[in-house]
């Protein structure tokens, strides 16, 4: 009993490039936390060690999903 009434449905390739857009500003949002050390008036993202796991973490997430956009969006289906 095979199903071949097979559904597909494409990916739109002007949200997948909004989504690489928004992944390049973490990218650089992350970059420029750990370049440039802001100062803000609340203690708690003061701590440096606070500010760059954020910084990392907004580096990781920009790599990861410029690499997995991109991917998608030269994708053929």
């Amino acid at each position: 009993m095979t199903n071949t009434n097979r559904v597909e449905i494409s990916l739109s390739k002007m949200k997948l490039t909004k989504f690489l857009f928004i992944c390049f500003c973490f990218l650089i949002a992350g970059l420029w936390m750990i370049i440039k050390h802001p100062q803000v008036s609340n203690p708690f993202f003061n701590n440096p060690s606070i500010k760059n796991i954020l910084a990392f973490g907004g580096i990781l997430i920009g790599l990861a999903g410029i690499y997995l956009f991109t991917k998608k969006i030269f994708d053929k289906l």
